[in-house]
């Protein structure tokens, strides 16, 4: 369905499923609902809710062509822990879940304060990064009422390419 960028299989392997399994270690255990906003080809917050079936996953997908594939994905796999909201992150209710994550939607500044508003008092947001800092590293969580909890830190096995999970707190009620 074109979803992601032509490349080789080996490739897709360890830039979407490898990246989205090693990210997992970044959230947090107490985690039950959590939404993956722009969930596109379902990277991460599909893989994770195969992997945690104990997880709750909204799947925020505007998109009606990805929304359609990310259903047909659940059906097929059976992952019934999964759901599609088929609307924007700024149309979703605030405060609804333990956990938001975004993977390649928003600048870093700017998923903050979207991330933080889904999140419950106490919720945390993730950020997923590459090997560079983006903008606003260290200067806009304070804005977004966030604040840096950890730095997950891995290494793609085959590539060797770098990568983060920053894990923020939003302030308890």
């Amino acid at each position: 369905m074109d979803l992601v960028a032509p490349a080789a299989e080996d490739v897709h392997v360890e830039s979407h499923f490898t990246d989205s399994l090693l990210a997992l270690d970044a959230l947090p255990s107490e985690a039950r609902r959590l939404i993956d906003v722009g969930a596109g080809g379902g990277f991460p917050g599909m893989v994770w809710a195969l992997v945690r079936p104990d997880l709750e996953v909204v799947l925020a997908e505007p998109r009606g062509r990805r929304a359609t594939f990310l259903r047909t994905v659940i059906r097929e796999t059976g992952a019934e822990n999964a759901l599609v909201a088929e609307e924007r992150d700024e149309d979703l209710p605030a405060e609804g879940f333990d956990v938001a994550v975004s993977r390649a939607t928003f600048p870093y500044e700017e998923w903050l304060p979207r991330g933080a508003r889904l999140v419950r008092p106490g919720g945390v947001v993730l950020a997923l990064l590459g090997r560079r800092d983006p903008a606003g590293l260290r200067a806009s969580e304070g804005r977004a009422g966030l604040e840096v909890e950890g730095i997950h830190s891995y290494e793609l096995p085959t590539s060797g390419a770098r990568r983060r999970v920053v894990v923020l707190r939003r302030a308890p009620a």
